[in-house]
């Protein structure tokens, strides 16, 4: 039953990770990260395709706040967007994010793709573009909005479902903050510390952190017992 369980929980990561093979895949996109995005427009939980771990250290430390489609830079609305048609051609080698980010990084042009929950973006997708597939066409954007459509009716069916209610209500009556929950969901899928840090990009020092505090709010000693308690929690739900 247990199983069960981790199997509900594990959605959202395996939502992110077929929603990279399906976009590296139709596409032959070589780098590509998929993220969620906390309701004061932070990403979160990362899952990465190809994407190498100090590139996206790099970003997160150095140059999101100057990403124009950084969620915090664009209306709650966005669904997708292209560098190209943000930054022209002629200009982007005068822009720093271009320049001293991506264009060392081999990347030619990106683009974003947004997923949308209670009228703010919740989620997307970073889709970096070499330059052997940036000379993507109008049809293909058309195929990337149709996909983005898809995904955005199976992430709105993923937190309108009542496994993903009945957690959230088990956090809230915990008052757990938004990344102990990402913690919390990635103990139930049994992932090691190191994997959970790299979701976070945060340290082992600071997940143990999180671990400890979601211990005492929920007054259990290990992981085992906040599978148990977890699972008699969301049955009584």
């Amino acid at each position: 039953m247990i199983a069960g369980l981790k199997v509900t929980q594990s959605s959202l990561s395996s939502l992110q990770d077929e929603s990279l093979k399906l976009f590296t895949d139709v596409f032959g996109i070589q780098k590509a990260a998929a993220y969620m995005v906390d309701s004061g427009s932070k990403m979160f939980s990362f899952k990465n395709f190809n994407l190498q771990t100090a590139m996206q250290r790099e970003y997160l430390e150095h140059f999101h706040h100057l990403d124009p489609f950084h969620p915090s830079n664009v209306e709650d609305e966005a669904a997708v967007q292209r560098l190209s048609d943000a930054i022209a051609w002629h200009r982007r080698n005068d822009d720093p994010y271009y320049s001293k980010f991506l264009n060392r990084w081999g990347i030619d042009d990106t683009i974003e793709v947004y997923l949308h929950s209670e009228g703010r973006i919740v989620a997307g997708l970073s889709l970096f573009l070499d330059e052997g597939v940036s000379e993507l066409l109008s049809a293909d954007m058309k195929r990337i909005e149709s996909l983005r459509r898809f995904l955005q009716f199976s992430i709105e069916n993923y937190l309108e479902s009542p496994q993903r209610r009945n957690f959230e209500a088990v956090c809230d009556e915990y008052h757990l903050t938004a990344k102990e929950r990402v913690v919390l969901e990635h103990v139930i899928q049994g992932l090691p510390h190191k994997s959970i840090a790299n979701c976070l990009c945060c340290s082992l020092s600071t997940v143990k952190t999180h671990l400890q505090n979601i211990f005492e709010k929920m007054a259990v000693r290990s992981k085992a017992e906040i599978i148990s308690l977890l699972y008699s929690q969301l049955n009584y739900h």
